[in-house]
């Protein structure tokens, strides 16, 4: 992505077309042990999810994918009714329920009470974050001095676009506002404001107006290398000032062993990553081995089963859910 491809430019001085690396898939160590482990047939895809927070007991679970959120939680003594299940940490954004299982990109379930800052933040109407910035933003820039976009040499300046959003203006869609098309929605710039405005919330307000209008952001030269800001590394924010800021000290943790959960059931979607529908290809009550096909047709590949087990239902909103042997 953006941001490992600065960080390559940054340290080796090169370019990753010029290392021949311009299409490099990058995986971190822990999936490419899980891929190994299931190619040489040792046991079933596993993912390692982290679930920390607000728990009795946190812990670093090995689990099948297609494990529901609330089978982890209750594994660590924690309920689904009483805090909010942030699926990839704080930064991320809420998961839908206690029912959305682990899915390829699950690495860490975070449970955070219902009145704690970040969940406050993050089911705030994004109205009130206008009103909050007309009325607070000072223009300080802290916003933009801590934006990794901002850093790796692209046009986007949350202080600026937060005043525009804030009072905005008649006419088409300016040079500024387009750049909201440029954030990854990492949130930084919420938590480092000073005046807690949520500049976060007003960027993806405008992003998700300029795309329903059909506004793409279109490549300008020297875009493919943009110019990474002088005072990059010294803006970084570290982990454990981001903890506190966050207001996750009181969560840290030392470092867990992994261990193996087996949960009672699995749910798998029936929509592929890219959206499309998969057609069953099993009915409920069948049996099903590790590797058997669930789906059929062309259009996507095949889901295969992660666990032994008996099909419970089949929806297409609930997904195909099997009772684990």
């Amino acid at each position: 992505d953006a941001t490992l491809l600065a960080d390559l430019r940054e340290g080796v001085g090169s370019q990753a077309d010029a290392l021949g690396l311009d299409h490099a898939v990058v995986h971190d160590a822990t999936t490419l042990a899980e891929v190994g482990a299931a190619l040489e047939g040792s046991r079933p895809p596993r993912r390692t999810v982290s679930v920390a927070g607000d728990l009795p007991r946190p812990a670093v679970l090995q689990v099948p994918l297609g494990t529901p959120f609330g089978a982890l939680t209750r594994h660590c003594g924690g309920g689904a009714l009483d805090a909010a299940i942030f699926h990839n940490g704080p930064l991320a954004g809420l998961a839908a329920d206690p029912g959305a299982a682990v899915d390829q990109h699950t690495r860490a379930l975070l449970l955070l009470p219902l009145d704690h800052l970040l969940v406050v933040g993050q089911t705030t109407p994004r109205t009130d974050a206008r009103r909050r910035a007309a009325s607070a933003c000072v223009g300080c820039r802290v916003c933009t001095d801590c934006c990794p976009v901002h850093l790796e040499g692209a046009q986007l300046q949350p202080h600026q676009l937060s005043r525009t959003l804030a009072l905005p203006a008649a006419g088409p869609p300016s040079a500024g506002l387009l750049a909201a098309l440029q954030c990854r929605g990492c949130r930084l710039c919420d938590i480092v404001c000073p005046s807690q405005v949520a500049p976060a919330a007003l960027v993806e307000l405008a992003r998700h107006r300029l795309e329903q209008q059909g506004i793409a952001l279109a490549p300008t030269p020297g875009s493919a290398t943009p110019r990474l800001h002088p005072e990059r590394a010294g803006r970084r924010l570290t982990l454990g000032r981001l903890s506190e800021r966050l207001g996750l000290a009181s969560y840290a943790l030392p470092a867990l062993p992994a261990r193996p959960m087996l949960p009672a059931e699995i749910h798998l979607p029936l929509t592929s990553p890219g959206g499309l529908p998969r057609i069953p290809a099993v009915e409920p009550g069948q049996r099903v081995a590790p590797g058997t096909a669930l789906t059929r047709g062309e259009a996507t590949a095949s889901l295969r089963a992660t666990m032994s087990g008996r099909v419970l239902s089949i929806d297409p909103d609930d997904g195909i859910r099997i009772e684990v042997a």
